[in-house]
C-alpha cells in the first residue's frame, strides 16, 4: 500500500517521462537516418525533425481543424434528427430479438443514454473553469513531453553507452542485444501501428467522401 501511494504522488510525472521516451523512441530512426546522410550534426537534425513536425501540426490546424469543427457543429445541430433515427432503429432492433424470442431488452438502456449523455454535457458546462485549467495544463504537460523528448533523442545513446560502460563485457552484450531486439520488435510495433492508423484513416476519408457520406472528416479521424 505505501508503494502504491508513493508511485501514486509521482505517476504524473512518470507518465511525462513515459510519453517522451515513446515520443523519442518513434522519432529516433529519422533522427539517426538525418544525421548519417547529411552534414547535419545531431542537434541540425533533430531540430529538422522538430521543424517537420511543427510545419505538419500547423497546416494540419490551418486546413483540417476549422473543417472537423464545422463537422462537428453540423453533427450537433442535427443531433435531435440523429437521436430521433436511433430512437426508431433501437426499437426495430427490439421487435427483431422479440420476435426470435431472445429475452434480451435494450430499449431501458437505449432510453437511459440521452439522460446520461445530458448530464455529462451539463457538469462540461458548468465547469468551464475547470475545463480550461485541464486544457492549459494538458498543453503544459505536452510542453514539457517535446522539451524531455529533445533531450532523450540528443543524448539517449550518450546516456546508454554512459551506462552500459559500466557493466562487464557479457552483460554488456546481453544488455545490447536487448536493446537490438525492443527496436526490432517494440520499435516496429509501435512505428507500424502508427502508420497503420494513418493509412486506415486516409482510406476511410477517401472512401465515405466519394459516396458522399456526412462527417467524412470526423469518422476518418475515428477510424484512423
Amino acid at each position: 500500500a505505501a508503494l502504491w501511494e508513493a508511485l501514486g504522488r509521482v505517476a504524473d510525472v512518470l507518465i511525462i517521462f513515459g510519453a517522451a521516451w515513446a515520443f523519442s523512441y518513434v522519432l529516433a530512426p529519422l533522427v539517426d537516418r538525418i544525421d548519417r546522410r547529411t552534414r547535419l550534426n545531431r542537434f541540425g537534425a533533430v531540430l529538422v525533425v522538430y521543424a517537420a513536425i511543427f510545419i505538419v501540426l500547423g497546416a494540419a490546424g490551418a486546413f483540417a481543424v476549422p473543417r472537423l469543427a464545422d463537422q462537428l457543429t453540423a453533427l450537433a445541430a442535427r443531433g435531435p434528427e440523429l437521436g430521433a433515427s436511433a430512437d426508431q432503429t433501437a426499437r426495430d432492433l427490439q421487435a427483431n430479438l422479440d420476435r426470435l424470442g431472445l429475452g434480451l431488452n435494450i430499449v431501458p438502456l437505449y432510453e437511459a443514454l440521452p439522460g446520461k449523455l445530458a448530464a455529462l454535457a451539463g457538469a462540461f458546462a458548468s465547469d468551464a473553469l475547470g475545463v480550461i485549467s485541464a486544457t492549459a495544463t494538458i498543453l503544459f504537460d505536452l510542453f514539457l513531453v517535446l522539451i524531455i523528448a529533445f533531450l532523450m533523442l540528443m543524448d539517449g545513446d550518450f546516456l546508454w553507452y554512459r551506462f552500459t560502460a559500466m557493466l562487464n563485457e557479457e552483460l554488456r552484450s546481453e544488455f545490447e542485444l536487448l536493446r537490438m531486439s525492443m527496436d526490432r520488435s517494440f520499435g516496429g510495433f509501435i512505428r507500424g501501428s502508427l502508420i497503420l492508423g494513418l493509412l486506415y484513416g486516409i482510406a476511410t476519408l477517401i472512401i465515405i467522401a466519394a459516396f458522399g457520406v456526412p462527417f467524412s472528416g470526423v469518422l476518418a479521424v475515428f477510424s484512423g
